[in-house]
């Protein structure tokens, strides 16, 4: 099995409009964590993933 992945983090910036949701009306932060995994039994002849998404 032959597996790749990337794991990256970001800040992602917003506030809510059309009410009274108190602070969040206020542009603020909040940090995420994005990872994803591709997952192949074999490479290809040029040892590359093949996947058809």
């Amino acid at each position: 099995m032959y597996s790749l992945g990337v794991r990256r983090d970001f800040i992602a910036n917003h506030y809510l409009v059309g009410g009274d949701w108190g602070a969040e009306n206020f542009p603020h932060a909040h940090h995420y964590i994005a990872e994803v995994i591709i997952e192949s039994a074999q490479l290809d002849k040029h040892g590359s993933f093949r996947k058809d998404f």
